[in-house]
């Protein structure tokens, strides 16, 4: 009874192979048509997998980065300029100081006076989005920050035409950081940097009208 059910299951295999079984060109279609419909169904979804998460490990060190400038790299300017100063002659360190002592308060009032002219909504506010680094929602006219940058490091060209280069491309650097933070829009940046060209330019004049 045991060799009838053998017997009985290998007539079902066989018929079964029988069954299944496809010429050469017959399965050649089969396979190409099996991994058309495989390509179609699965190929968006593991494009669109891959790309996301291509685009989430190259956005967030760049997210990370742009923090970091945005919140830090004045900082940086400061300090170089700083180190500058203390590493300069009497003669630049006076000419530095009366810079500083003019162009500070034309940058103060030229700030007060645009900021009360022209309101700016920042970018989270008026986009409704999150911005990488929090912000208080006031008028983003001008950036402080690129303000601060830009002040320090026209002051320091003044003495130092190299690290002056140097520490106003960092401001530019700074400048758009803030932007790529959604916290200025680019009129913000090119208002700051108008003001401290404009207040540097004035003490530098002065400064050079005192000492004929």
């Amino acid at each position: 009874m045991a060799k009838g059910k053998e017997q009985h299951a290998g007539h079902v295999k066989v018929e079964l192979l029988h069954r299944t079984t496809l010429t050469c060109p017959e399965l050649f279609l089969h396979l190409k048509e099996r991994r058309r419909s495989l390509h179609h169904a699965s190929t968006p979804n593991i494009r669109k997998q891959y790309l996301n998460e291509r685009k989430f490990d190259i956005i967030f060190p760049m997210n990370t980065l742009i923090v970091l400038t945005a919140k830090y790299l004045y900082l940086v300017i400061i300090l170089i300029a700083i180190v500058i100063f203390f590493k300069a002659n009497r003669q630049d360190k006076i000419r530095l100081i009366k810079l500083a002592v003019i162009a500070g308060p034309l940058a103060l009032i030229m700030v007060f006076i645009s900021s009360h002219l022209f309101y700016d909504t920042r970018p989270f506010v008026a986009q409704n989005i999150q911005p990488l680094l929090p912000h208080s929602p006031d008028n983003g006219f001008p950036s402080d920050h690129t303000l601060i940058s830009m002040l320090v490091a026209l002051s320091i060209y003044q003495v130092k035409k190299r690290a002056g280069i140097l520490l106003i491309i960092l401001a530019i650097v700074v400048g758009a950081s803030r932007v790529l933070a959604y916290i200025h829009y680019p009129v913000d940046i090119l208002g700051s940097i108008v003001i401290a060209m404009v207040a540097v330019g004035i003490a530098s004049f002065v400064l050079r009208r005192i000492t004929k």
